[in-house]
């Protein structure tokens, strides 16, 4: 007879995986990973820490609600009978399933003008599949309308969850905090039942937490984090846009304090360089959803067309060894204030006729390359931006 793995909801985080000392360990075991570059971690280097992050815990025996598709998974393959007790599962089909109800729900509820904003196909699937599973991470790139979705859901959260819930929008930048509440404010401007000041509450530095009758709080993650727990328990609806960018601590001490927030959402563009590991992201927010590829977004004519020509610069052998033991950083400087390298990009204007964007992400590089095109009296007109 095999054996049987317990599976209920702690709450609306964590899962109660109860099973022998045996298979908890094996799970345990399935659930853990290093982060990247462990090794130069200083509590890694310190042998205070091994650079794992175990998502089970044997101890308590919690795991959290989004990884229930990967656990059901291994206790299949590994040929453990499961016992499901509770609301485990994370898709409510009972709400809405179809783009057209969907469709309904926005012209009649909403009032979003149809001539000002263009609702497509893809962003109604993407809404639809974010209802249906309860919590996912949207993949969708630049341009693809994330924040418009974002409203959206928003909007329908606000009126299916109970007057007593809150909705809490994080980003990444105070800019974004802003951003977000000035696009509500156009979506919903000839929405006379609506007002995004009215109803919006955003938190940056200094502002008051507390939102008091506003149900619906646009912040930043550096604002919150370092709150009391208790504090996010007034959420049912959590989305974390660009959560690729969020530190693992501020991802996780927000989202697992929001033990009451039955939805969840992220959005991003892209999950490769995540500062958290997939399955933190998964496990906290949902599965991952793609919502458009920018390929797909060209070929509709959403996104312009484009067309990359890399150039490679050589540089002499002395130059390559000289820099060989060099540190990344070190090695860095040394290219960005090459007095050659910056004559070659000043000159680059001769062969480009249309305007021209130079992008840096050091200030001090930036000062470089503009008093390089400068002293070449190119282009004609130039401008320095940087903030």
């Amino acid at each position: 007879m095999s054996e049987i793995v317990y599976i209920s909801k702690l709450n609306e985080t964590h899962l109660y995986v109860d099973a022998s000392a045996s298979i908890s360990a094996e799970i345990g075991e399935y659930f853990k990973f290093r982060i990247p570059n462990y090794q130069f971690h200083p509590k890694v280097k310190m042998r205070m820490w091994d650079g794992f992050i175990n998502l089970y815990n044997v101890h308590s025996k919690t795991l959290y609600c989004g990884l229930i598709t990967y656990l059901l998974e291994y206790c299949e393959s590994a040929g453990y009978t499961v016992q499901l007790s509770g609301d485990v599962a994370i898709t409510d089909k009972k709400i809405i399933t179809t783009t057209d109800t969907i469709k309904k729900y926005i012209r009649n509820d909403l009032s979003i003008s149809e001539v000002k904003v263009e609702f497509r196909e893809y962003q109604l699937d993407a809404i639809k599949d974010a209802i249906n599973y309860r919590r996912a991470v949207l993949l969708s790139p630049t341009a693809s309308g994330k924040s418009f979705i974002q409203y959206v859901l928003i909007r329908m959260y606000q009126k299916l969850l109970p007057q007593d819930q809150k909705l809490l929008l994080l980003v990444p930048t105070t800019s974004l905090v802003n951003q977000m509440l000035t696009d509500f404010a156009d979506y919903s401007s000839d929405d006379a039942s609506w007002n995004a000041l009215d109803e919006c509450h955003p938190i940056m530095a200094g502002r008051d937490k507390d939102s008091g009758d506003k149900r619906i709080i646009i912040s930043t993650w550096q604002s919150l984090y370092k709150l009391p727990k208790k504090y996010f328990h007034q959420f049912g609806f959590i989305n974390n846009d660009e959560c690729h960018l969020c530190a693992a601590t501020s991802l996780t001490r927000i989202n697992e304090a929001a033990i009451n927030c039955k939805y969840r959402f992220g959005t991003t563009g892209t999950l490769k360089d995540a500062k958290t590991h997939h399955l933190t992201i998964e496990g906290l927010l949902g599965p991952v959803i793609r919502v458009a590829k920018t390929k797909d977004l060209i070929d509709q004519k959403y996104l312009a067309d484009i067309e990359i020509t890399m150039v490679r610069l050589i540089y002499s052998d002395s130059e390559k060894k000289a820099l060989a033991r060099k540190s990344y950083e070190e090695e860095k400087v040394y290219l960005q204030n090459h007095e050659k390298r910056l004559r070659f990009l000043a000159n680059m204007g001769d062969y480009i006729e249309e305007n021209t964007l130079l992008l840096f992400d050091r200030v001090e590089h930036g000062k470089s390359l503009y008093n390089a095109l400068k002293s070449a009296k190119k282009p004609d007109e130039l401008y320095y931006v940087y903030c």
